[in-house]
């Protein structure tokens, strides 16, 4: 239930791992999550990390109450989450980053969002720009699309792993690329 009780990461352990590894090393201050779902990743990232701003995207229109009671109990305005965003939005996307993030580029972003080619490629196009050197872009659950094949927003949607077929195109040209 999101609306009291714990928060629960929707992650398996390997990727829990992998993310502490990851934050460990690259300590990010500025980190961008698409997809809050039930918040427990948002919250995951928020506490591991302790960046300056962590500002989560979520495509559902309800905010979470534990979620919002988790950003109330916060000393600092470090965690900002929007609603009702979807994130093939790119001009709102990258409005609500500039904003939150006050112009510092970004360390770490995470689309854990739609699982989908178009929506993952615009927002990728949107915010990739925004990541300094070194900073990394994780997408996350390529089968995720043919999870969730009957979801009435994604019917005749092209699932994200044809990333990975585009990429091994690209890759005949350019071996380099990736």
């Amino acid at each position: 239930d999101e609306t009291d009780g714990p928060h629960v990461v929707f992650k398996p352990l390997w990727m829990i791992q992998r993310y502490e590894a990851l934050i460990n090393s690259l300590a990010p201050a500025h980190i961008v999550e698409l997809g809050i779902y039930k918040g427990g990743s948002t919250i995951f990232f928020h506490e591991l990390a302790e960046p300056e701003k962590l500002t989560a995207f979520e495509i559902e229109k309800t905010p979470l109450p534990t979620l919002e009671r988790y950003i109330e109990g916060l000393a600092n305005n470090s965690l900002q989450t929007y609603f009702g965003m979807d994130q093939a939005d790119k001009a709102r996307l990258v409005a609500a980053v500039n904003k939150e993030h006050d112009g510092h580029v970004l360390d770490l972003v995470i689309d854990d969002a739609s699982h989908y080619l178009e929506e993952t490629s615009e927002s990728f196009n949107a915010l990739f720009p925004l990541l300094r050197e070194g900073g990394v872009y994780v997408i996350e659950d390529w089968p995720a699309s043919y999870e969730v094949a009957n979801d009435p927003r994604f019917l005749n949607k092209e699932p994200l792993i044809n990333l990975i077929n585009h990429l091994v195109q690209k890759c005949a040209s350019n071996p380099n690329i990736i």
